[in-house]
Formats: C-alpha cells, sequence, structure tokens
C-alpha cells in the first residue's frame, strides 16, 4: 500500500526536476512542412545554476534530396517566477527567442509560447514527457509559412 486513496492522482513532479532531468544526450528527430528531414543528437549541457545549453547536431535531409551536416544552439534558462526562456545566442545575441510558463495537466508539462520578429508570427508549443520532449513550431508572416514538428527521446 502506497498511502493514497484509489484514484488519487499523485502530485506533480516541480518543474525544476523536470528541467535539470533533460542533462544529457538525446536523439533529436524534426519533421519540416517543406518535406525536409532533421535526425541527429541533442546534448542539454549544465551551464550553472538554473541555466541548459541544448547543442543540435546531425544530417538535415532537404525534400530536393540532397543533404548536409547541421548545427544548432539554444540557451534554455529557467527563471524563477518567469518561466523558461529560450534563446539562440549565435543567430540573435542572446536575445530571448520566447518564454513561457510550464503547466503541468494529465501527467505532462505543456507550454505555448510566442513572439514578433517584424511582421513575422513565431508559435510554439511544447510537452515534456518523462523521456520524451516534443516541440512544434509554425511560423508565419508575408514571407513565411512553415512548421517543424521535433521529438527529442531518451
Amino acid at each position: 500500500m502506497n498511502g493514497r486513496a484509489a484514484g488519487q492522482i499523485s502530485p506533480a513532479p516541480a518543474f525544476e526536476h523536470v528541467f535539470a532531468g533533460l542533462a544529457g544526450e538525446w536523439r533529436l528527430d524534426k519533421d519540416f512542412s517543406d518535406g525536409a528531414r532533421f535526425c541527429g543528437a541533442a546534448r542539454f549541457i549544465a551551464v550553472g545554476g538554473n541555466a541548459m545549453r541544448l547543442d543540435e547536431e546531425g544530417v538535415l535531409a532537404l525534400a530536393t534530396g540532397s543533404s548536409l551536416k547541421a548545427f544548432r544552439q539554444w540557451d534554455w534558462v529557467l527563471e524563477e517566477g518567469r518561466g523558461l526562456a529560450i534563446s539562440y545566442p549565435s543567430e540573435s545575441g542572446g536575445a530571448i527567442y520566447h518564454r513561457f510558463e510550464p503547466h503541468f495537466s494529465a501527467g505532462e508539462w505543456t507550454g505555448n509560447a510566442s513572439h514578433l520578429c517584424a511582421a513575422d508570427s513565431y508559435e510554439a508549443g511544447y510537452i515534456f514527457r518523462p523521456g520524451f520532449i516534443y516541440v512544434a513550431h509554425r511560423v508565419t508572416g508575408p514571407k513565411k509559412d512553415y512548421r517543424i514538428e521535433a521529438r527529442f527521446s531518451r
């Protein structure tokens, strides 16, 4: 017996523990709405406090049939009282790409974020489960209209 009444749901793990558990190696697969596909590895590396550096490395197979090595680096920072801030320092000088407050429901952590970049709208949704992260991006604007779905798994 675990001391819980039948049907009682265990409390949500603190997101700080979920965030700390991201550290290490992950498989990363991304699908792009134009038919391109990325397959590779992701590494979350603790860089102090509540900060992680995310390195993505793999092969991007373009819809045209050609492929190339691809690399991207992100900073994920869990800010007390402000949520999870995500930026890519090499492209934005460290400016925040977006920020969201994670919420727990139905056994998973989720969050939604958005930002405007000139006339373009960037929308993102995140799902965190044990051993799995799902990120969906939707970008629209006068010259942009695409989706990216990323799946991190262990």
